[in-house]
């Protein structure tokens, strides 16, 4: 399991188009958001998000909806993350996020909560929801809110995005529609149109948008993709329109120079002015011997000496294991000198499987590491430890199942903490029995779906639970 530049693309593209002018601003405000998205990606301003705004990227706890895990077909992992306070002296609870998936193990839901302090208790904050068609490529996702002022609380919907492909399989046609906290109606918001070239590359991309004032459909970006005689990427190009008619003018582009000797790439970002092309910034990525990029540096173009800035700069550097898994990402400014800011570590399971990230934050103070976040990963199979389903039953068994007044818990380890999730992730109980048989009272429950996650000395197992009254 390598990580290939495509891997960090994403961040690199939020460095990219977010890199601000005061180097010391980028650096203050990027870097932690960067951090909060791949650990948490839990939007807290989903109430103010304007009409033609789009959420569309995916939390890096949450499972991709692209690809299948067929050890999770018809189960719900969970994800625990945590935050380290200013003089703190322990982890605090920050979210959670369950993950569900159907009977290809594709997943179908992916619900964030977040920890809430007064209450003692999680409280649902964001969810999306994918559907597939027959080739297992999504078909449609929808991304909504808690509102909790509204019947007592509820999920109020955000954005839905609709995806259709060609024959081929390759996606062609996008429309998403939004809706707003002030008006939950669904309403016309953008489309997206794809062409690809000869070999089966993406060619353009044309994106509309709903003009609420003209009532009509404005044309706003279009990209394109310039390939080289071996068909890798050249440059890409995004013209601006904003217009019925699809106008273009050029707007920005970013050049790729792959030295495959070097093992080195480099995007350079430039803007188009008084009709030329102006160098913005770069990224210059070192790759090791299986393609994984060791260090990426960024510059900003300094116009006065047509150089690239050596003053003020921004550098990543990825460090992995020996069965080529990311170990550690780490993040450092240059002013006079190098300086840490940010790392996260990596723990995997024996299969390979994310165990654990942890994000620190430097403190130059104290020279040592300050611990910021972490989020815990689900175990193999469900929350188990990879162990056989055979073995999992002899190890804790609960019945009756479905249940009506009780549930008796029994394994064969003594119980160190018993807690139990509905369907949107809020934990309805909690226990520590410290015996090998525990009952649970549930003639006041809820009828419905459960699960229960059982931790012993060396196992931790979930399992469904059905009420029935």
């Amino acid at each position: 399991m390598y990580i290939p530049v495509k891997a960090v693309k994403p961040l690199l593209l939020y460095a990219k188009f977010n890199r601000m002018k005061n180097p010391f601003t980028f650096l203050k405000i990027t870097i932690p958001v960067i951090l909060v998205c791949l650990l948490f990606g839990i939007s807290q301003a989903q109430n103010s998000l304007p009409v033609n705004t789009e959420i569309d990227e995916q939390p890096c706890n949450c499972a991709d909806p692209l690809k299948v895990f067929p050890d999770k077909a018809l189960s719900t992992d969970t994800v625990f993350c945590y935050t380290w306070p200013f003089q703190a002296n322990d982890w605090e609870k920050s979210s959670i996020t369950l993950n569900t998936y159907d009977e290809a193990g594709h997943l179908t839901l992916s619900i964030a909560q977040t920890w809430d302090a007064d209450q003692q208790m999680y409280v649902p904050s964001t969810r999306k929801a994918y559907e597939y068609t027959a080739n297992g490529q999504v078909e449609l996702d929808t991304y909504e809110f808690w509102n909790p002022q509204m019947n007592g609380g509820s999920w109020d919907p955000l954005n839905k995005k609709l995806h259709e492909y060609d024959t081929d399989g390759r996606l062609v046609f996008t429309f998403t529609w939004f809706s707003t906290y002030e008006d939950p109606e669904w309403r016309d918001g953008s489309k997206e149109f794809y062409t690809y070239n000869m070999y089966d590359l993406k060619d353009t991309v044309i994106y509309q948008y709903w003009n609420t004032i003209q009532n009509d459909w404005y044309y706003s970006y279009r990209y394109r993709y310039v390939y080289d005689e071996d068909q890798q990427l050249l440059e890409s190009y995004t013209d601006w329109a904003n217009n019925l008619e699809g106008t273009y003018v050029l707007n920005t582009r970013t050049i790729y120079i792959q030295d495959t000797e070097e093992n080195t790439l480099d995007q350079i970002d430039q803007y188009y002015n008084l009709n030329t092309w102006v160098n913005e910034d770069h990224a210059f990525t070192e790759l090791n011997a299986d393609g994984q990029p060791l260090s990426v540096l960024y510059q900003n173009w300094d116009p006065f000496n047509n150089v690239w800035d050596t003053v003020v700069m921004q550098r990543d550097i990825f460090a992995y294991n020996e069965d080529g898994l990311l170990q550690q990402y780490r993040t450092q400014s240059f002013y006079i000198m190098w300086m840490d800011t940010y790392r996260t570590l990596y723990q995997y399971y024996e299969d390979g499987s994310l165990k654990e990230t942890l994000t620190q934050e430097w403190q130059s103070f104290y020279e040592q590491w300050q611990n910021s976040s972490k989020c815990v990963y689900p175990q193999p199979e469900n929350t188990t430890t990879g162990i056989d389903p055979v073995f999992e039953n002899e190890l804790l068994s609960l019945y009756p199942n479905p249940a009506h007044e009780q549930v008796i818990l029994s394994a064969q380890e003594a119980i160190s903490n018993v807690s139990v999730y509905n369907t949107i992730g809020q934990e309805v109980y909690v226990a520590t029995p410290g015996t090998n048989e525990f009952t649970l009272k549930t003639a006041a429950w809820d009828e419905g779906l459960y699960f229960i996650t059982v931790k012993g000395k060396d196992h931790s197992i979930t399992k469904k639970l059905i009420i029935r009254h």
